[in-house]
């Protein structure tokens, strides 16, 4: 699981991105994204993959997106560790 956060304490910027990828039964990759405020219940969606290599190319391409906060939001996020 990878973990983003990205905090402003004086603009009340507290965010939070998570994604995980896993397998299905039928041999899919599942990706789960998890986002909102930190300390509030995250909202979720989960798209499926057919190949581990095409879930590879949906996480960077998430990556690269959340790479451009800093521009879009006024903050960076910053990779923390996972609890």
């Amino acid at each position: 699981m990878i973990r983003l956060e990205a905090h402003d304490p004086d603009r009340n910027i507290h965010r939070r991105y998570e994604i995980a990828r896993s397998p299905d039964l039928f041999g899919w990759t599942l990706i789960e994204l998890r986002w909102g405020r930190v300390g509030s219940e995250l909202r979720a969606k989960v798209l499926a993959a057919p190949s581990v290599e095409e879930a590879d190319r949906i996480v960077q391409a998430t990556l690269r997106k959340r790479a451009g906060a800093k521009r879009r939001i006024g903050v960076a996020y910053k990779e923390c560790a996972v609890r």
